[in-house]
């Protein structure tokens, strides 16, 4: 006796059986016929050994399919009729009765999954805001919220898709592992033509590429959130941050054709206030940037304001709320 598997289109059919005769049941199922000497094997052997050999297919075969197998057995003959008999008998048993009437549920599974790659199941979300606009506090308060949902972790990226490692570290001027908390986001200058151009197309190809490599995937697999704290459109806001000194139409052709989150939540209050929280660039740059997103919120469709005025728990709702409608939209 010889332990080994048989499958037929991923169905186990037995797990110990004399190898002639696992063999020859596994050509009549794959091929519908049975080739080189199994069949003669497998007769020499119900001759010598009976019922028994054929004792564990009884686990995977009816009662009549086992009396055609000890009859043409018994007999020794490979009749073409009978063998397609038992052929099709030996197939409806591993299949099921009802395999046929499977084939449109199946059909349907597989247009539903290549209908995800147009109208994927999980959202990419990302929130934007100044310094100081709570935008950490926001995203620490609706994640486990989101996780409990969801069953599952989401995915957070700072940003950008990170496809791309960080620029400098590409350039070998910093560690990986060095991820200092920035301070100050205006105290470098500005780089100068060729630089702003090189950074621009390095993490515009993060976007562009990085996207569909990193995010897209997760997204089209099962409901899912990609969260990103800040997206492209800081390059548009905040020019000083990202060390870009470059025309905004050569910006706004950059990212053209960018993918653009499912929704970009936009926070932001009272200037005075959040400057207060947070001094690190200036009164006149958060009530600059504030207006920018308000802007934003105006012009697309998928940007929505979130008023930070109205405390720590109206934000929350209204930010839940809005992936609430999104994962909606995308049942419909």
């Amino acid at each position: 006796m010889i332990k080994r598997s048989l499958y037929y289109k991923g169905i186990k059919v037995a797990e110990d059986c004399d190898a002639n005769t696992i063999a020859l049941a596994k050509e009549l199922l794959s091929n519908g016929k049975t080739r080189k000497d199994h069949f003669t094997k497998a007769v020499d052997n119900y001759a010598q050994k009976g019922k028994s050999a054929l004792t564990i297919l009884q686990k995977s075969f009816s009662p009549g399919t086992m009396d055609n197998i000890r009859d043409m057995l018994s007999i020794g003959s490979e009749d073409n009729d009978k063998v397609n008999h038992l052929v099709r008998m030996m197939r409806r048993d591993v299949l099921g009765p009802g395999w046929l009437g499977k084939i449109p549920s199946r059909i349907k599974n597989g247009v539903s999954r290549y209908r995800r790659l147009f109208r994927p199941p999980g959202v990419c979300l990302a929130v934007l805001g100044t310094d100081g606009a709570g935008k950490t506090t926001m995203i620490d308060a609706i994640s486990p919220v989101l996780e409990q949902a969801l069953h599952h972790k989401i995915q957070y990226e700072h940003m950008r898709p990170n496809w791309l490692p960080d620029l400098g570290v590409s350039m070998r001027q910093r560690a990986a592992s060095d991820n200092k908390i920035v301070t100050n986001p205006h105290a470098q200058n500005p780089s100068g033509l060729i630089g702003s151009l090189i950074r621009l197309a390095y993490y515009a190809v993060d976007y562009h590429i990085g996207y569909w490599i990193n995010i897209f995937p997760a997204l089209v697999k099962r409901p899912h959130i990609c969260l990103f704290d800040r997206y492209y459109y800081d390059f548009l806001i905040d020019l000083k941050r990202m060390r870009i000194k470059l025309p905004q139409k050569i910006i706004r052709i950059a990212f053209l054709f960018a993918p653009q989150p499912s929704i970009v939540l936009c926070l932001g209050g009272n200037p005075e206030v959040i400057y207060a929280r947070k001094p690190e660039t200036s009164l006149i740059e958060v009530t600059r940037q504030i207006q920018e997103l308000k802007s934003l919120c105006q012009s697309n469709p998928r940007a929505i304001w979130i008023d930070t005025d109205v405390g720590f728990e109206d934000s929350k709702h209204q930010m839940l709320s809005a992936i609430k409608s999104a994962f909606e939209k995308i049942k419909r």
